[in-house]
């Protein structure tokens, strides 16, 4: 990738996922591998200054890293560019297919369609398959593709992956219509954690499907969500640490002798932290308790943000649950709220 290539994709990567400065506009990330990676941005870059060309969009490849099979495809635009977007590079995709290449977006038994893999904040998966799946079935029914949501969440993160299936036009119907829901609820998505792909510790010799989805694993022919292929990237948000003690008032979990910990911060709404502490506390110890971690939260406000810190600090997998245990209460509190301002509105 070029300099000019790689500084805006580091721009793309500050932004919030699914969620651009503009309320307008709309953020999407996509799961790529290295080698569909160089097709998408081509000699030079051409290719993908085509695609900002040709549809109006910002988009960019995340950086390479040694040992790691996958890298982060982000477009911002208004949403039909962006679909449009996704019917480019798809078509690259395709144009550029052989019989030993690794990309995923091709199933050779259907060589005319491909397979995209969008990731998505949790938060706004639920809009995106309806109440009872009517809305996902009406995407499916429409474009022509098969969607297929994860159950999980990525490894070390808040989001999950939705995969489309199907022809390059039906790609395009399918990105349009999620990106729709998407704008239609992305003011309501706070404190995403961004998937980062991270070494997988895998050899020269791994599978196909090891090597594409190493954040999953064969289940009787399946694949699921797995976090144990996983090993943890440090970064400057992750402040590593070792321990040589346990304690047993739920702030950490039992044999974390000699693991890496890891500490995680999380904006949340200050207006929140209330549900996320609980009466006297039992919400947050119930947290402490499940998931082994320590768990704080500052009880200073930003006064620009109007946001207060959650930080938890354990092993990746203990921080996956207390996350999620985080993310389920706030969902939960924002829909028992909106539903007492219905009924209000209703008795008004």
């Amino acid at each position: 990738m070029s300099t000019t290539s790689e500084s805006n994709q580091n721009n793309l990567e500050k932004k919030t996922p699914n969620q651009a400065p503009d309320s307008n506009l709309l953020t999407l990330r996509s799961i790529i591998t290295g080698k569909e990676a160089g097709i998408i941005i081509g000699v030079g870059g051409k290719n993908v200054q085509k695609v900002r060309e040709l549809t109006s969009v910002k988009a960019g490849v995340g950086k390479a890293y040694v040992g790691v099979n996958e890298r982060i495809l982000t477009i911002i635009g208004q949403v039909d560019n962006t679909a449009k977007a996704y019917n480019l590079i798809a078509r690259f995709l395709l144009e550029n297919r052989t019989p030993t290449s690794s990309i995923h977006f091709i199933n050779y038994n259907d060589p005319e369609s491909v397979t995209i893999r969008l990731l998505v904040s949790h938060q706004l998966i639920g809009p995106i398959i309806g109440k009872g799946g009517s809305k996902i079935k009406d995407i499916q029914q429409q474009s022509g593709c098969k969607a297929v949501v994860s159950k999980e969440m990525m490894p070390q993160s808040t989001e999950r992956y939705i995969d489309l299936y199907g022809l390059v036009d039906s790609i395009q119907i399918a990105v349009h219509q999620i990106g729709e829901c998407i704008i239609k609820e992305q003011s309501k998505v706070v404190g995403t954690i961004l998937y980062v792909p991270q070494w997988k510790g895998l050899s020269s010799t791994s599978s196909r499907e090891d090597l594409l989805y190493p954040h999953q694993k064969r289940d009787g022919g399946r694949y699921g969500s797995s976090a144990e292929l996983r090993k943890p990237q440090r970064t400057s948000q992750q402040q590593s640490s070792r321990t040589s003690t346990t304690t047993n008032n739920g702030e950490t979990g039992n044999n974390l002798e000699s693991e890496v910990l890891e500490t995680r911060n999380v904006p949340i709404p200050s207006g929140m932290a209330g549900c996320i502490i609980g009466k006297g506390g039992v919400f947050v110890n119930q947290i402490r308790k499940v998931s082994g971690c320590r768990v704080s939260i500052s009880k200073l406000s930003d006064p620009k943000s109007e946001q207060r810190i959650f930080t938890v600090i354990g092993t990746s997998t203990a921080n996956a649950i207390a996350l999620k245990m985080l993310f389920e209460q706030l969902d939960k509190e924002r829909k028992k709220r909106l539903a007492f301002e219905d009924n209000k509105k209703s008795d008004d």
